[in-house]
């Protein structure tokens, strides 16, 4: 195992400073009345808000999972992925709370 480097870690801050200001953006699109949309083209999952705007792959997944993004519409197909999610004041619960 090698140890990072002081650059090689300040390269990594940067990267993720990007990605969280990048997922911030998104969420704030969010807050402001868009839905996320998913959908499946040629067995991969594609997002989209509900304006026509495209949200990358890695930030659609992140922000599903974010406890204020709750499910509108059940999934089609059992055990897959919802289709349309939107912002919630109220985070959603879990069965550990």
């Amino acid at each position: 195992m090698t140890i990072p480097t002081p650059a090689r870690l300040r390269q990594q801050a940067r990267h993720l400073d990007h990605q969280q200001r990048q997922l911030e953006r998104y969420f704030g699109r969010m807050r402001s009345g868009r839905a996320l949309l998913a959908y499946s083209q040629l067995g991969k999952v594609h997002f989209v808000f509900s304006d026509g705007t495209h949200v990358p792959q890695a930030v659609g997944y992140a922000l599903t999972k974010h406890p204020q993004v709750v499910v509108v519409d059940p999934p089609l197909i059992a055990g897959g992925l919802a289709q349309t999610f939107r912002f919630a004041d109220e985070p959603r619960r879990t069965n550990r709370e």
